[in-house]
């Protein structure tokens, strides 16, 4: 059972709700015999672009606490963005932070900025594939863990439209160069 539950502010009027960043934090309670509480989750939605929030959310947290950060719902990064992340990361300093999810968006951003990753630890992202034989695309999560290093190899996943093998959809050492980070 959470802890507690807490939302991003409301929207300023005449913004697009689209383009907007929101979230949504939850604290877990800790596990049993745990001396400290477990680490927040922050699931993160929207665009991270300008009036991203990104400073209200540092400022709302409680000290010291662990976080996971839920990043499937990032779909768009400008470069206020990535500037407001490098900032809102370097503010993270001295607290154990993971990322889940990564979508292909921040998976991008990862492999471009220098910084953006902080010191967070990579547990799972969003991998594309597409399937050659009925043209199915589709996103996979995977795990990070195992993938680091040269000579990696992607999962080899069936496509759920025919059954076909499906195929990375990028270059593999490109796309997973974050990972050596």
């Amino acid at each position: 059972m959470a802890e507690f539950e807490q939302t991003s502010p409301p929207l300023a009027a005449g913004t697009d709700p689209g383009r907007a960043l929101h979230w949504v934090v939850t604290a877990g309670s800790a596990d049993a015999g745990a001396a400290e509480p477990g680490p927040l989750l922050i699931e993160l939605i929207g665009s991270v672009v300008e009036g991203n929030q990104l400073a209200t959310l540092v400022g709302e947290l409680p000290p010291g606490r662990g976080l996971v950060l839920d990043l499937a719902g990032v779909r768009r990064i400008n470069s206020i963005g990535v500037r407001d992340w490098v900032a809102f990361m370097r503010t993270l300093v001295g607290r154990a932070v993971a990322f889940r999810r990564c979508s292909s968006t921040v998976i991008s951003q990862l492999n471009m900025i220098h910084g953006f990753r902080g010191h967070a630890h990579i547990e799972s992202f969003m991998a594309p594939y597409v399937c050659d034989a009925c043209g199915h695309e589709r996103e996979y999560l995977l795990d990070a863990h195992g993938l680091h290093g040269a000579g990696r190899a992607v999962p080899a996943l069936a496509c759920p439209a025919c059954r076909s093998p499906m195929c990375f959809d990028d270059i593999p050492d490109r796309y997973l160069a974050f990972l050596d980070g």
